[in-house]
């Protein structure tokens, strides 16, 4: 992949870059206006304009000059005029991949450039229609969807520059559960269905606690001592979990059974960092647990449990699993792999959302991320074939909805955000998606909440105090509501 290069082309580039610009300063003492001279004179319109009146045999010096005088000046130019150079060198030299794709990165990471983005898009599918061997080269191909996505949604500094001005719109209206007492607070939320909340709870009497709750009287039904993951059944008749002790590499898997109350222990699994993800099956029968051989499967009955090893089959040892959920009416597994050892490029380059099929063995790689660089949280919509996660040059910064049945480049929908932001959950019909962004960069610790609309596109705030979220599968989103001066906050719900 091209992310694997990356910093060695980068400095590369600056090199020549500075040879370049060096020669220009020289050749630039005398005669007419040239490229050079109205570049390194600060008037990139002009020496664009200049460019393109060239004839055809000088264009491409002319596409090599302006892109080296990108490169120089990365960091002092401003997004129009980085963008406008982006454009000219595609221009003057179609066959350029590379150019392309800083274009769409140029687009996609500023707000207010439709304008380039939607001649870039152009540019891309004329050059795609005439030379259809490019759909080889994954550098020109993952291009098309930052172009577009540039050229066609929401401003990404659009969030923050709201926030920042106070004019953030009014939420949704919601409704609190109640506060959890002055020397108790929530730290987890796990899942919500069939009248049952699972989630964490910490205080300077019982520390980091589990519970199941209640909500037709928010009364605690039951504890879930060492808790490190839960989960609910869809239809809420049985609560799993994984218990395990401090300092712990164990985990104990347990299930309560919510109609009776019965506790049973189902087994255990090998837990990295003690920490694990937990998902039920469609049917309710069956509990998926990621643990450090791969994925545990466990009949809720008790009567087996089977091991589905992920990445021993594929020489990749280093990652292991960390998120899983069911597709496919239960006859999937999506699950995402991490390698917190790994630098960003080896980790995107090894493909770490897969699918699996748990009759046949089968593992299929989905390449989700654009440009191939960190991917952070990743959710799958239950329902519509969606897969969203949150990606960005160095953090989770963006968030993309991808098709994951498609698998490619060019089914992404949407992007939002050049600010910190993750996917939290789909609702139960897989059309919305739950969304975490904190457009003020800062480091309180809670993030504005938006709901956005697969179909519409539309965003809905649902919080600007906000800490932790999920959207239940009753239908419903909650999430602690944090106030300026507290972190024990109010858990809310609000109905779509």
């Amino acid at each position: 992949m091209v992310v694997g290069h990356r910093k060695a082309q980068t400095v590369l580039a600056s090199f020549l870059a500075l040879i370049i610009i060096t020669v220009m300063l020289v050749s630039c003492r005398k005669g007419p206006p040239t490229v050079q001279r109205l570049l390194v004179s600060g008037n990139v319109d002009r020496a664009i304009a200049v460019a393109h009146a060239l004839p055809a045999e000088e264009r491409e010096q002319a596409a090599d000059i302006l892109s080296a005088y990108a490169a120089a000046q990365q960091g002092v130019l401003t997004a129009k005029d980085l963008a406008a150079i982006h454009l000219a060198v595609i221009e003057l030299s179609p066959l350029r991949p590379e150019a392309y794709g800083q274009l769409g990165i140029t687009v996609a990471e500023h707000g207010g450039l439709i304008e380039p983005a939607a001649a870039g898009i152009e540019q891309w599918q004329k050059v795609l229609a005439v030379y259809p061997e490019l759909q080889e080269n994954a550098e020109f191909m993952r291009a098309g969807p930052l172009l577009r996505a540039g050229g066609s949604h929401v401003p990404p500094d659009g969030l923050a520059r709201l926030a920042v001005m106070n004019e953030l719109p009014t939420p949704k209206p919601s409704t609190s559960l109640g506060p959890w007492g002055p020397d108790l607070y929530i730290h987890h939320l796990f899942g919500a269905a069939g009248g049952f909340l699972v989630m964490t709870v910490e205080g300077p009497t019982c520390g980091l606690t589990g519970c199941v709750v209640s909500l037709a009287d928010m009364s605690v039904k039951w504890y879930l001592e060492n808790c490190v993951s839960a989960a609910v059944s869809g239809v809420g008749t049985h609560v799993a979990w994984v218990s395990c002790p401090e300092g712990g590499a164990q985990g104990t898997v347990h299930v309560i059974d919510t109609r009776d109350g019965r506790s049973s222990s189902l087994g255990s699994v090998a837990l990295v960092d003690r920490s694990c993800h937990i998902a039920w099956s469609p049917d309710g029968c069956t509990v998926a647990i990621t643990c450090r051989q791969g994925v545990t499967l466990f009949d809720v009955n008790g009567r087996s449990a089977r091991v589905l090893a992920l990445t021993q089959q594929l020489g990749d040892s280093e990652l292991f699993p960390i998120r899983v959920h069911w597709l496919d009416s239960g006859r999937k597994l999506a699950v995402q792999l991490g390698g917190p050892w790994l630098g960003t490029p080896a980790y995107a380059e090894m493909d770490p959302i897969r699918v699996l099929e748990p009759g046949s063995g089968r593992i299929e790689l989905v390449n989700v991320d654009p440009l191939a660089w960190s991917l952070g949280e990743a959710v799958w919509s239950p329902r519509t074939g969606l897969l969203a996660c949150s990606i960005g040059p160095s953090s989770d910064r963006w968030i993309q909805i991808v098709n994951y049945e498609k698998a490619t480049a060019a089914d992404i929908l949407a992007t939002y955000g050049d600010v910190r932001s993750r996917p939290l959950g789909w609702s139960p019909d897989g059309t919305r998606l739950l969304l975490e962004m904190d457009p003020l960069q800062d480091e309180t610790g809670w993030s504005c909440l938006w709901v956005w609309d697969s179909v519409s596109h539309e965003l809905t705030l649902v919080s600007n105090r906000a800490h932790g979220a999920i959207w239940g599968d009753d239908g419903a989103v909650y999430w602690k509501a944090v106030e300026h001066d507290s972190w024990h906050g109010q858990l809310m719900v609000v109905r779509f």
